[in-house]
């Protein structure tokens, strides 16, 4: 009988030991792993986390890319629409001073007198130089036939002076000094032309923009 019962407790002590033996197995194998895998959630939290931080990113640089277009965009528009208002200012300005020159040449020769805008020359200048460089070519000939007229104007005056001086009743400029006038006016016109031509081309640029 007692070895039977000592049989019986040396199987349940072997197979309590194996038993022992394979929990503390699985618990390592099961703690392992759990291990593993909570390494691998807490590195895909991680991966996450850097995803949606680059996300956040992405979305603010866009949102400020979008609100930079936005802002050039508006830019833009606001300078096409400042240009073409200055090449309207610079083309009427053109006009006027143009119709100067003969109001300063009957002035001086004739004493006719004009009320005009005697900055109208310095204007045109100012809006060429601020605004329209386009015009640098066409804006420099017409200054070439503008002082040219202006020289051929002081020496009509100069030859006025020169009678005065010399006791002439009515002193005036000669006929041959005045046939000088049409060819000026013509030179004037060529600019004119010009000028126009170049604004229209201007104009067009900002209407297909």
């Amino acid at each position: 009988m007692m070895d039977v019962v000592i049989t019986i407790l040396t199987i349940a002590v072997m197979f309590g030991g194996y038993a022992l033996k394979r929990l503390h197995e699985s618990v390592s194998t099961y703690s392992k792993s759990f291990g593993e895998e909570s390494g691998k959630i807490d590195a895909t939290t991680r991966k996450l986390d850097d995803i949606q931080e680059q996300l956040a990113q992405s979305v603010e640089i866009t949102e400020s890319i979008k609100k930079d277009i936005e802002q050039g965009a508006w830019r833009e528009r606001e300078l096409e629409l400042l240009k073409r208002e200055k090449l309207e200012a610079y083309l009427m300005c053109y006009y006027t001073e143009k119709e100067n020159l003969t109001h300063k040449m009957r002035e001086a020769f004739f004493k006719v007198e004009h009320q005009y805008d005697r900055e109208a020359d310095s204007k045109l200048s100012m809006l060429k130089i601020l605004y329209l460089p386009e015009l640098g070519k066409e804006h420099s000939d017409f200054l070439r036939v503008h002082s040219e007229f202006m020289c051929w104007v002081a020496d009509g005056q100069i030859m006025i002076v020169e009678q005065m001086r010399a006791g002439k009743p009515v002193p005036q400029v000669s006929s041959e000094h005045m046939d000088i006038y049409p060819k000026l006016l013509a030179k004037l016109n060529v600019c004119t032309l010009a000028i126009e031509e170049k604004v229209q081309e201007i104009g067009h640029k900002i209407n297909v923009a």
